[in-house]
């Protein structure tokens, strides 16, 4: 079957379709997956303007270090070890809450958040563990959370990613 006689059948079984959110649903995943990406880079405390859901990191550097990365958590991962190493903390005094500074804990000595749940999605580091579950938005405000802590600038740490140029919005002020 040639593309054009797949694409004509694709288009008839599409106009069968009566449901619509199925059709919304499918409109969506096609512009999402045929649009323009572009790379934005942004620091840490630029970043939550930006809606990054559905996007992926690709390279992050602070100080000397930088890497390529492969999801969120694998840069809040990556990130959090940096500070660590560069700071010589190979054991914590107190855990490090997470950005919410409640009952779970970002990083600590045992895989155990303050109220006894065991991390779930632990991401060990010689003695320590961090806890790499949740969501984007959830990693990024604990980096800010984290960076405060320990006196590092937010705009020290430098987030390349691709985003849908359709959803890339400047911000201007006057």
């Amino acid at each position: 079957m040639s593309i054009h006689e797949l694409k004509n059948e694709l288009i008839a079984d599409i106009l069968n379709i009566k449901d619509k959110d199925l059709l919304l649903n499918l409109q969506h995943q096609i512009k999402k997956k045929t649009s323009h990406k572009r790379l934005v880079q942004v620091s840490l405390s630029e970043i939550l303007q930006y809606d990054v859901k559905d996007t992926n990191p690709e390279k992050v550097s602070l100080g000397k270090h930088q890497c390529e990365v492969k999801s969120w958590k694998d840069l809040y991962t990556t990130v959090i070890i940096w500070v660590l190493d560069d700071r010589n903390i190979a054991e914590l005094k107190a855990p490090i809450h997470d950005h919410y500074g409640r009952t779970k804990y970002a990083v600590s000595n045992s895989p155990t958040h303050a109220e006894g749940k065991h991390f779930t999605s632990q991401v060990q580091h010689g003695k320590l563990y961090i806890e790499g579950h949740g969501n984007t938005e959830h990693h990024l405000k604990t980096l800010v959370s984290i960076f405060q802590l320990f006196g590092i600038a937010s705009d020290d740490l430098s987030i390349s990613f691709w985003m849908n140029e359709s959803d890339y919005v400047v911000s201007v002020t006057i």
